[in-house]
């Protein structure tokens, strides 16, 4: 794989009938737009927006050429109005805080928050793999903020590869992102070089058992940066016995749902706690408002469990029962 990306975005420029190539760094900003009167559905629009002070003068956007019949005008900082597909990702540049006129960053537009804390913990300049990558948003993101050298993205399942594919082709990153039809760490191979590894949005009894099984695959030295859906204990279990330290940890809530992230390279022999297990260790130590709040709604829901149990008319296994009290008593700890 070649080491970096296109510094610039390269669009069809015309002028008095002559076409020509002209370089231009632009950025997509997606934005959905309400139903038309007659009740249909319309595509999204994208606005592109000048960055290096280039300005051709006409822009034929991909799918569209002019408006009205009449060639879009160009000028450094105008808005053109276009048709982009749903599953297109914004175009971003290898350019920190670029801000709209309006002041908003743009990479807000990019990706959900929960994968954008994701990416902040990917090293500058890393080789990724993203397993179950998808639409493989993460990667191509990552890759148009000049934020990696080179990924793989890869997909147990036939849909969400061509999926995968598709965003990464319409970016025109295929020299830069590998897309992988293979089962958890099977869509890396030795020549790849990867020094970080994601796994985002699956449980955490699941990322447990992709690493395990691919550890085989795993040569130590790359950063795991994991996203489970629940089960977090049983995945820092896992790292626990295999030597990884967890490095930073966080909670974020998005959509109704708390989100957990943990980051972690191997580092030697760890020992956590039951209660750091179950928590997090560094999670106890910052004790964030995201992090309280979390267990504060979880303490509501294991003492509504624990009422139900008494009154169940069924027996409830003694084990399972004495298990939750437990965890009820260590929030309780906690948040006290």
């Amino acid at each position: 794989m070649p080491e970096h990306p296109p510094v610039s975005t390269r669009l069809r420029a015309s002028n008095e009938g002559k076409t020509h190539d002209q370089p231009c760094r632009v950025v997509f900003v997606v934005i959905p737009l309400p139903p038309v009167s007659n009740g249909s559905k319309r595509d999204c629009d994208h606005t592109a927006l000048g960055l290096d002070g280039v300005a051709p003068d006409l822009v034929d956007l991909p799918g569209e050429g002019t408006d009205g019949g009449k060639p879009w005008p160009w000028s450094p900082g105008f808005e053109i109005q276009g048709v982009a597909r749903q599953n297109c990702v914004p175009i971003r540049p290898a350019v920190l805080d670029v801000r709209s006129e309006k002041g908003l960053q743009l990479n807000q537009q990019t990706l959900s928050m929960r994968l954008e804390r994701v990416a902040a913990h990917v090293p500058a300049d890393a080789r990724l793999a993203d397993i179950g990558s998808d639409h493989a948003y993460l990667p191509v993101a990552l890759m148009r903020r000049g934020a990696i050298a080179a990924a793989v993205a890869g997909e147990v399942a036939l849909t969400p590869l061509r999926s995968a594919e598709r965003t990464v082709r319409e970016n025109g990153l295929e020299k830069w992102i590998t897309v992988r039809l293979a089962n958890g760490l099977a869509a890396i191979e030795p020549g790849d070089g990867i020094t970080a590894i994601s796994l985002c949005g699956m449980g955490g009894e699941t990322i447990r058992d992709i690493l395990d099984s691919g550890k085989a695959r795993l040569s130590g030295r790359e950063r795991l940066i994991l996203q489970p859906n629940g089960g977090e204990q049983p995945l820092r279990q896992w790292l626990m016995d295999n030597g990884y330290r967890i490095l930073c940890e966080e909670v974020l809530r998005e959509n109704r749902f708390d989100y957990e992230i943990i980051v972690a390279e191997r580092d030697g022999p760890v020992t956590y706690t039951a209660e750091e297990l179950y928590f997090g260790p560094l999670q106890m130590q910052a004790r964030s408002p995201a992090f309280l709040t979390k267990w504060q709604r979880l303490l509501r829901h294991k003492q509504q469990t624990l009422t139900h149990f008494a009154r169940a008319r069924q027996a409830v296994p003694e084990e399972k029962a004495e298990e939750i009290a437990r965890q009820a008593r260590w929030i309780t700890e906690l948040l006290n």
